[in-house]
């Protein structure tokens, strides 16, 4: 998805129970066209969030993405969330090279929603 990068959010360590931390960062691209839409986007990977920090809020931007659902119990309540996990952000104008982190070998981890403490939010 093609945009531009109109806001960016503070990276947010969220622990877990196992004693480590869930690191992501989230940002806004507006699409082009009549209808301009803002999207979030979420990116969990440490060299894509390293990126972020060279593109300036107002640039083009490339977006590759996964588009990731869960499915969760909430006081005997099935909820659902979607997320767009970024996995390569390219700026045209940057002078960096693009960041594709395709083919790079992840820990992807497993969210447990049975207990209201471990939602990642």
């Amino acid at each position: 998805m093609k945009g531009k990068l109109i806001e960016k959010f503070e990276i947010q360590r969220i622990p877990t129970k196992k004693g480590t931390d869930f690191v992501k960062q989230e940002f806004i691209v507006e699409t082009d066209g009549d209808y301009p839409q803002p999207i979030k986007f979420t990116t969990i990977k440490d060299k894509v969030m390293a990126y972020m920090d060279t593109i300036a809020v107002g640039s083009e931007v490339e977006v590759s993405f996964n588009l990731r659902g869960y499915k969760g119990q909430k006081d005997g309540r099935t909820f659902y969330i979607n997320d767009l996990q970024a996995w390569r952000v390219f700026a045209p104008e940057s002078s960096s090279k693009p960041l594709d982190l395709q083919n790079v070998e992840y820990t992807e981890s497993k969210m447990d929603f049975s207990n209201e403490d471990s939602l990642p939010f």
